[in-house]
């Protein structure tokens, strides 16, 4: 194990005879993080999108009473929402 730290501190047996190949590798997997990160953000925004499209189109098959009702709730969830931003931005 010893070895293996020893190793890596050092660089290894590629460091000391294809920097080149070492500095390429190290774009290529910068280039596969980036590429990761947007396409979890892409699919964030689709479920996102996919859920709020489902809520409004639930919504829209309500009567009078049922969207009120809808509506209340949603205004309730968003008011305790604010209140614990503004409670959490002051401590």
């Amino acid at each position: 194990m010893e070895k293996l730290i020893e190793l890596e501190a050092e660089g290894g047996v590629l460091h000391g005879s294809l920097p080149w190949l070492i500095e390429l590798l190290e774009v290529i997997a910068e280039i596969i993080d980036i590429a990761a990160i947007l396409l979890l953000l892409v699919g964030a925004a689709a479920l996102v999108a996919a859920v709020a499209w489902a809520a409004v189109g639930a919504v829209r098959r309500l009567g009078g009473e049922e969207r009120r009702a809808a509506a209340a709730i949603a205004v309730l969830g968003l008011t305790a929402w604010s209140a614990i931003l503004v409670k959490e931005s002051t401590v």
